[in-house]
């Protein structure tokens, strides 16, 4: 059941965002809500408050783990398209990183044990080089959890402008991913349904990859939360 949970856990957003799909295909009252018109029209009564609204929902999925930051990826990318979607995003994200690294940095394990439920450990005694390398590739990955990292990273030495650089860079790619499949439904549902598998099999292959190869040291961060007697996990 364990290591049943552990698969599917990674793919629960990406249900979400499937399901929400066909729903909204579904039902003739929720695919006018969300067509194009109404977005514009809805952008327009928005103005400058929406995209920081989805800015600060980004910045708190990242601050409180429970909350899935890929299905608001998806929802800005239907909303403002890819790249604004994207730049929204990142944005969010980086504030919510930002955030977490501090709370980390000023309050100490003992806070974050309670704050995210579980302990977090971050390579310790690693080099900064070393430190800036995983953050990049964690980022690059997308069952790593976010959260996780910004807040291991906090506990570290790594110095602050350092984790927000390689961790700009490194969200950027997935971000836009996210958001590119949530501006594919709308108009492009093949396109849309093609990355939703695309999606699928990166998060069933990837840990397997990780838990094999353990490149950059992730696979000690990927297993925050998991079994650690379970042979599998070493």
């Amino acid at each position: 059941m364990h290591r049943l949970r552990r698969a599917v856990g990674p793919l629960i957003p990406l249900i979400v965002i499937m399901v929400a799909a066909i729903v909204v295909a579904a039902v003739p009252a929720l695919r006018e809500f969300f067509s194009r018109e109404s977005l514009s029209a809805f952008l327009e009564r928005a103005g400058f408050w929406g995209p920081v609204a989805f800015a600060l929902m980004m910045a708190l999925a990242i601050v409180v783990s429970p909350i899935p930051n890929v299905p608001i990826s998806a929802v800005l990318g239907m909303t403002y398209g890819a790249f604004f979607g994207s730049v929204i995003a990142v944005a969010g994200a980086s504030v919510g990183a930002a955030a977490a690294f501090w709370i980390a940095r000023r309050f100490g394990k003992e806070a974050i044990h309670a704050l995210a439920g579980r302990p977090v450990h971050f390579c310790d005694g690693c080099s900064a080089r070393t430190l800036s390398v995983l953050v990049f590739a964690a980022r690059l990955i997308p069952i790593v959890s976010f959260d996780m990292v910004s807040y291991g990273a906090g506990l570290s030495r790594m110095r602050f402008w350092s984790f927000i650089l390689w961790t700009f860079l490194g969200m950027i790619p997935w971000t836009w991913f996210y958001t590119s499949f949530g501006s594919a439904v709308l108009d492009k549902p093949v396109l849309a349904a093609v990355l939703g598998v695309v999606l699928a099999i990166a998060v069933l292959l990837l840990p397997a990859l990780v838990r094999r190869y353990n490149p950059f040291g992730l696979r000690r961060i990927m297993m925050e939360g998991e079994d650690t007697n379970d042979p599998s996990t070493r």
